[in-house]
């Protein structure tokens, strides 16, 4: 990811899908990491289609379930 720009989210912000929405489309974000179980929480928010500069989601720390996974592949 050369030349890529990071853009991180306030304190607190990763617990609120609806300021994380925001986040991303204002800064374009292509590229996220989350815990699964903050991923199902975002991906739980009606304004998650929005988000249509996402590329790629890295998760890290927990299991990941499969059902999740397969949500995630499908938007």
């Amino acid at each position: 990811m050369t030349g890529a720009r990071l853009a991180m989210a306030l304190p607190g912000d990763h617990r609120d899908p609806e300021r994380l929405v925001q986040t991303i489309r204002e800064h374009q974000v292509t590229t996220l990491h989350f815990v699964p179980s903050m991923l199902q929480a975002f991906m739980a928010h009606p304004q998650v289609e929005s988000c249509n500069t996402l590329r790629r989601v890295v998760c890290s720390g927990e299991a990941l379930p499969a059902e999740l996974a397969a949500q995630v592949l499908k938007r």
